[in-house]
């Protein structure tokens, strides 16, 4: 995460409108809390999904049939390359 905010906060920083320091903090801040928003929304969203899952025998059974068949797929495709 550092190296990523290393790498892009610092074209949207203008050293002519002064301050670099506290548009670097004002920039990370609203990073952090937007990251903390996305991030959070995921986590609860996964954790319902996981209570779905568990409670549907046959959406958690087709799931893993799906994933199952995906890996063997690309298992053959690699085992299949020259």
């Amino acid at each position: 995460m550092v190296t990523f905010s290393i790498a892009f906060l610092p074209q949207f920083i203008d050293p002519e409108s002064g301050r670099v320091r506290l548009q670097f903090a004002v920039l990370g801040t609203l990073l952090v809390v937007l990251e903390f928003l996305v991030d959070g929304t995921v986590g609860v969203l996964a954790a319902r999904i996981g209570e779905w899952l568990r409670r549907r025998r046959t959406a958690r059974r087709r799931l893993d049939v799906a994933t199952g068949s995906l890996f063997i797929d690309l298992g053959l495709r690699l085992a299949a390359r020259p």
